[in-house]
């Protein structure tokens, strides 16, 4: 009759650890199935971010080019009427040479208004 007892006993125990045992397996289980998911899930995200990003980075290379050559081209159209003024000024006479300069501190000297240095300048 002891002996019974003590067997129920060692048996319950023993159940008891197989029951929790199982428990904590399934739950392990549940839990590495759900983890292969998420990392399946995050690998796919992962990889269209790398698309994303490849193409904002190609756009921003687009737009530097862009920018670039619309920067080139304000310089050519810059230097371009500057040399139209320069040919401006040189058809009407009014490009200032050191002899321009020293008529017209001559011409101020004498008492000569501004208009009259600039005309004859």
């Amino acid at each position: 009759d002891d002996l019974d007892k003590r067997f129920t006993e060692i048996f319950s125990l023993v159940w008891q650890l197989f029951t929790e045992l199982k428990d904590k397996t399934r739950f392990l289980w549940e839990r590495k199935v759900k983890l292969e998911e998420d990392i399946s899930n995050l690998t796919a995200v992962r990889g269209e971010l790398v698309d994303q990003n490849q193409k904002l980075e190609e756009q921003a290379a687009a737009f530097e080019k862009q920018l670039k050559d619309r920067l080139d081209e304000s310089n050519r159209l810059q230097e371009r009427e500057k040399k139209r003024r320069s040919d401006l000024r040189k058809s009407k006479g009014m490009v200032v040479k050191k002899d321009d300069v020293a008529v017209r501190s001559r011409i101020a000297k004498m008492g000569g208004s501004q208009a009259e240095i600039f005309a004859v300048c």
